[in-house]
């Protein structure tokens, strides 16, 4: 992964947040990253990036269920903006619903959907994909 690499984790569960923190401070390639508790404080940082020409993170990490806007919600609001619909997102969820995974590939900006608790291994997978390609 690049030296300078950023990711957004979108997540308003605190141990699962806690979890993805503890995991990728200890990883060494990604040395920016940045949480939000709900889609619509995520897409707000989003578009105020884009509109001053600001780096985009590399990858978002993106829950299915949270307040105020969810996952499903925000790939939606995403899906016309040029540039931020290009960022690959890898959804997670504490949900064993299949309908949820198979609606989220419908997106194609959507890379992999993976269930909780987020680990190294899942880390591992998503840095192996945001890297060949």
């Amino acid at each position: 992964m690049k030296k300078n690499s950023k990711v957004f984790i979108v997540e308003d569960d605190k141990i699962a947040s806690s979890i993805i923190n503890n995991i990728l401070k200890s990883n060494n390639s990604i040395n920016k990253f940045e949480f939000f508790t709900n889609g619509l404080l995520a897409l707000e940082k989003l578009k105020t990036l884009y509109a001053i020409n600001e780096k985009l993170p590399d990858f978002i990490i993106l829950d299915f269920n949270m307040p105020i806007m969810n996952g499903f919600e925000f790939l939606e609001n995403i899906k016309h903006l040029e540039d931020i619909n290009q960022i690959p997102i890898f959804m997670n969820s504490a949900s064993n619903e299949l309908a949820e995974y198979r609606n989220c590939l419908n997106y194609e900006n959507v890379k992999g959907s993976f269930s909780k608790p987020f680990s190294e291994e899942t880390l591992n997978a998503i840095l192996e994909y945001v890297e060949s390609n």
